[in-house]
C-alpha cells in the first residue's frame, strides 16, 4: 500500500473540510451582520385624524410609528398672521403657514408651529416626539452622521441642491419646510435648505428640535441657542408619534 498517497488524500480531505467548515462560519458571521441592518419596506399605512377628516401616510421604522408627513392640524392653538402677534405671545400657541400662504405651501409642508400648541396639536394614540424618542430613531437609522439622508425625501424636488446623502430608505419622507423666525424680515426662511421638527422637551431656557439640511446628511438633534424662552415663538414643522 502506498502510505505517501494516503497521506496525500487525507490531508486534501482535511484541508476541504476546513475551508468549507471556513466558508460557513463567514456565511454565518454575514447573516449575522445583515440581521443588524435595519431593514425597510415602505410598507405605508394610513391614519385619519378624526378631527378634520386629514388622511396622513404613516411609516413603521423600528420599534416606531410615525406620521410620514407633517402635522397640519388647524383646531389647535390659534393662526397668527401678524408678526407684532406672534413675536409678543407668552403662550406659544401660535401657528402659521409658510409666507402664510396656504395654498402654495400648505399641503405639501403642513403647518408651522409654536412650540405650545405643538405640545398638544397630535391626535389622541399620537404625540409630540421627546428628545430620546428622536435619538432612537437617529441611532437606528446609523447615528448622527447617517440618519439625516436615510429620513430626507430624495432629489431636489422640494431639497435644494444638493441634497447630499438624501435616499429616504426609511420612508419618512422629510421635508425642507423652513420655519417662521425672529427677523429680520420676511421672517420665514429656510424653506428648500432645511426641516425643523418641535421636541416634546423644554426647559425655561430653551424647546429642542431635530432638524436636517440640504448640504448634510447629518441628522441634529439638539436646542437652539438663543435668549430664553423666545425660541418657543419660532414656528416650526411636526412630526407625530404613535402612543
Amino acid at each position: 500500500m502506498n502510505t505517501g498517497v494516503l497521506n496525500h488524500k487525507s490531508s486534501g480531505i482535511v484541508l476541504i473540510l476546513f475551508l468549507t467548515l471556513f466558508a460557513l462560519f463567514l456565511f454565518g458571521c454575514n447573516k449575522d451582520e445583515e440581521k443588524d441592518e435595519p431593514q425597510f419596506d415602505h410598507d405605508y399605512g394610513s391614519f385619519t385624524d378624526t378631527r378634520d377628516g386629514h388622511i396622513y401616510k404613516i411609516i413603521e421604522i423600528g420599534t416606531q410609528t410615525w406620521f410620514a408627513e407633517n402635522l397640519a392640524y388647524e383646531g389647535a392653538g390659534e393662526e397668527i398672521t401678524d408678526f407684532d402677534e406672534w413675536f409678543l405671545t407668552t403662550t406659544y400657541e401660535g401657528w402659521c403657514y409658510y409666507g402664510n400662504d396656504k395654498a402654495t405651501y400648505g399641503s405639501t409642508y403642513g403647518i408651522l408651529y409654536q412650540w405650545g400648541v405643538a405640545s398638544v396639536a397630535c391626535p389622541t394614540g399620537w404625540h409630540l416626539p421627546s428628545q430620546a424618542e428622536w435619538i432612537i430613531l437617529r441611532d437606528y437609522l446609523g447615528g448622527e452622521y447617517e440618519a439625516g439622508g436615510k429620513l430626507k425625501e430624495e432629489g431636489t424636488a422640494h431639497w435644494l441642491s444638493p441634497n447630499n446623502g438624501a435616499t429616504n430608505e426609511s420612508g419618512f419622507t422629510a421635508l425642507p419646510g423652513g420655519m417662521k423666525g425672529m427677523g429680520p424680515p420676511p421672517y420665514f426662511v429656510a424653506i428648500g435648505d432645511y426641516c425643523h421638527f418641535w421636541s416634546a422637551d423644554n426647559d425655561s431656557a430653551y424647546a429642542f428640535d431635530a432638524s436636517m439640511a440640504s448640504w448634510t446628511d447629518t441628522f441634529w438633534v439638539e436646542s437652539y441657542f438663543g435668549t430664553p424662552d423666545a425660541q418657543k415663538r419660532l414656528g416650526i414643522s411636526v412630526r407625530c408619534l404613535k402612543d
